[in-house]
């Protein structure tokens, strides 16, 4: 899946240069719209004597990002910000039946996700008009997914997860205007730890839980975001 990413920063400002819109006592307001898609065509030959038959997939999700941020120091802001997102993903699976017939089979999943925490974000100008900054992120967050299948002998399911993550994302900066600033950001370092509950209509199988931790660095081209950035207040 290519994934195509689009981050909008919205907010309000009234500055008299590039440098006031870093300065103390400034309020930051931002948000983020993130839109991914993709579709993969294949094939199946579980016989080799039997001729291949098509299968494909397609997915696509949405998340918005609002954030909201006070400037406590020159360079330096410390804020709140949320993450709800949502996404779908359905396969088409083709295969033969006892007499040769071709059937197609259906798996569904739809996906939601929320986050919410503290946030610091710190810049570096390396002139009057551009710079750098990194912003270091954690809370809370959840998700829960919602599995169905047509295929015989496949369970439908419902996962629900809850945990904490942590993360680390530089960006450049560059002022185009004194009251606007446009941002490149190419992915994060992220680490996570949370508890999955799954649990499968069919009576005959008991609910499971889990434990899991993960860190991961997401930097390319796929996890590109571009956006604006405005300030409010200030000196």
């Amino acid at each position: 899946m290519q994934p195509l990413a689009l981050g909008i920063l919205l907010g309000g400002a009234t500055m008299h240069g590039a440098h006031a819109q870093l300065k103390e006592r400034t309020v930051l307001l931002s948000g983020s719209v993130g839109y991914s898609s993709g579709k993969i065509d294949g094939s199946t030959q579980s016989v080799p004597t039997v001729p291949s038959l098509p299968n494909s997939s397609s997915g696509r999700s949405l998340q918005l990002s609002p954030q909201v941020g006070f400037f406590i120091a020159d360079n330096l802001a410390m804020g709140l910000n949320a993450a709800i997102g949502s996404g779908k993903n359905t396969s088409f699976q083709q295969v033969y039946t006892g007499t040769g017939a071709v059937e197609t089979f259906t798996n569904k999943e739809i996906s939601k996700q929320f986050s919410f925490g503290p946030f610091a974000r710190y810049y570096h100008l390396v002139g009057e008009k551009a710079g750098f900054f990194g912003q270091l992120a954690g809370g809370y967050q959840r998700a829960s997914g919602d599995f169905s299948s047509s295929a015989p002998f496949t369970a439908s399911r419902v996962t629900k997860s809850t945990g904490g993550y942590v993360n680390v994302m530089p960006g450049f900066v560059y002022f185009a205007t004194a009251k606007l600033g446009l941002e490149l950001t190419l992915g994060s370092l992220a680490y996570t730890k949370a508890t999955t509950t799954t649990k499968a209509e069919d009576p005959t199988r008991s609910e499971l839980k889990s434990t899991s931790s993960s860190f991961a660095a997401n930097f390319g081209l796929r996890n590109l975001s571009l956006g604006a950035s405005f300030h409010l207040g200030g000196n």
